[in-house]
């Protein structure tokens, strides 16, 4: 189903979803422990901005070679 809705994007989803968890099983002490909740999700609203910002990520950014990811793929509307 995520490849359907994402097509190539998964890839940068399941990205995003793992930082978050790793994020989320960080070691926190003190202060921090209670404003982390709030900066990840001001971080995770930024992480959107930019996206819509920039019409997206595009492979073709990291290596040339990605290119032919987003180009040839089927699941591209």
């Amino acid at each position: 189903m995520l490849l359907i809705l994402h097509g190539t994007s998964t890839i940068k989803v399941l990205a995003i979803l793992a930082l978050n968890y790793k994020l989320a099983k960080l070691k926190k002490s003190g202060l921090i422990e209670r404003f982390w909740p709030g900066m990840v999700i001001v971080g995770n609203m930024l992480v959107l901005f930019m996206n819509e910002r920039n019409d997206g990520y595009r492979f073709a950014h990291l290596h040339g070679a990605f290119e032919v990811v987003v180009s040839d793929s089927p699941w591209k509307l």
